[in-house]
């Protein structure tokens, strides 16, 4: 019976942590949509990260401003300020290596 529950709890465990992939995986590598209208951003001189994420995700450009901001933190983005056109269509990967 013991065996059984810990089996269970594994189960779920598991189940919870490929979800988790799953999710991550659909934030980062799928577009927001496929309109490839052009929009406007700017980075403003020492705007934080978790700033320049919340405007990317307020202006539909990125899934989720949380993961965009741990995901530029992670690898140590370098955000550079300035003028860009991004489009909603672009992936979570690309608009990061614009910004370097």
């Amino acid at each position: 019976m013991r065996n059984k529950g810990i089996l269970i709890a594994i189960a779920i465990c598991i189940l919870a942590i490929a979800s988790a992939f799953f999710i991550l995986g659909y934030t980062i590598y799928r577009p927001v949509s496929f309109d490839h209208s052009q929009v406007f951003f700017e980075v403003k001189d020492g705007q934080k990260k978790t700033e320049i994420a919340r405007s990317l995700k307020e202006k539909n450009l990125i899934r989720s401003a949380r993961v965009m901001a741990y995901y530029a933190k992670a690898v140590n983005a370098n955000l550079k300020s300035g003028l860009y056109y991004f489009s909603s269509s672009q992936r979570f990967l690309n608009l990061i290596l614009y910004f370097n």
